[in-house]
């Protein structure tokens, strides 16, 4: 196939955050080869089986299987930027002292 751009990985990237009924169309605009061969989207999965692993992600291949391209959707709801916040707050907290002095 086809060597990819950076542009081509941008619009594989964006196309992470269609929805579950978009998602193939938009693939299939900009990549009419390319397929979805796996996804895996946390709101699919009951607590017990997401229990404390509530990542999203998709892997497009291309219509020859010689190309696969894992697309990973960063903060897409209110869970999703609690775990940021949870993350990167202790971090916010120790730097600001350090500025301050």
């Amino acid at each position: 196939g086809d060597a990819l751009s950076v542009a081509d990985f941008g619009l594989l990237s964006a196309t992470a955050y269609e929805s579950q009924r978009t998602m193939k169309t938009a693939l299939q605009h900009y990549f009419p080869d390319w397929s979805i061969r796996y996804s895996r989207v946390a709101t699919n999965f009951s607590s017990q089986d997401a229990l404390g692993d509530w990542t999203t992600f998709f892997e497009y291949a291309d219509g020859l299987n010689t190309t696969s391209v894992f697309a990973i959707r960063g903060t897409d709801s209110a869970l999703d930027l609690l775990n940021d916040i949870n993350i990167w707050l202790p971090a916010f907290i120790i730097q600001g002292f350090s500025v301050a002095g």
